[in-house]
């Protein structure tokens, strides 16, 4: 089963590699479904309206399991989810589960993505210490590097989750009963024939 790799564990050649990986798993498979040629495809990132959603909003977070995305995949279609990030600067979802066709195929926590937010949150609240933001001037370019400053929140999967054949897709979410909208944003890529349009 895929896990998490938060982006801080990764370098840009990691990130590369998963995308040429994912790229190719997916034309692949396209081929094969659609009896296309590889020229005939084309490749995009993956939007909300792929999954039939509006955007990439989880309305309220709840301590159940509760359904964010609930979805037959276009059969013209073939769609792969390879990061999670979340933009909350206090993220309440926790926990993520990714069924198809009735089958949980990923359980995944979220907080090994959340593991640079309370330093993110003490930065900020030391930038308003004029003692604290004294030392933070003084600090070397390498010691402020180690501070993660940037997108903690943002992880990718191990191995992505690739859907096709008008295969049924549900994502659920739960975490801190939370009443406020998270912004949680779903990275992948859609491969389909060239000029094929979101349905």
């Amino acid at each position: 089963m895929s896990y998490i790799v938060p982006d801080r564990n990764l370098t840009i050649e990691q990130k590369r590699d998963i995308r040429q990986h994912t790229h190719e798993a997916m034309i692949k498979m396209a081929m094969k479904d659609f009896h296309r040629y590889r020229e005939t495809l084309c490749i995009r990132e993956l939007l909300p309206g792929d999954l039939f959603l509006h955007s990439w909003i989880v309305p309220k977070v709840t301590d159940i399991w509760s359904p964010w995305v609930q979805v037959n995949i276009n059969s013209t279609a073939v769609i792969a989810i390879c990061s999670i990030l979340n933009l909350s600067s206090d993220p309440h979802i926790l926990d993520l589960k990714i069924i198809t066709n009735g089958t949980v195929i990923g359980l995944h926590n979220l907080m090994t993505c959340y593991a640079g937010m309370p330093t993110i949150k003490a930065l900020e609240k030391a930038l308003l210490d004029p003692t604290a933001r004294e030392i933070l001037d003084r600090m070397s370019p390498e010691s402020a590097a180690n501070l993660h400053v940037g997108m903690p929140s943002e992880g990718y999967f191990s191995e992505p989750y690739i859907f096709h054949d008008a295969q049924r897709c549900e994502i659920f979410t739960s975490g801190i009963p939370f009443k406020g909208p998270e912004n949680l944003v779903l990275g992948g890529f859609v491969v389909e024939p060239r000029g094929q349009t979101i349905q």
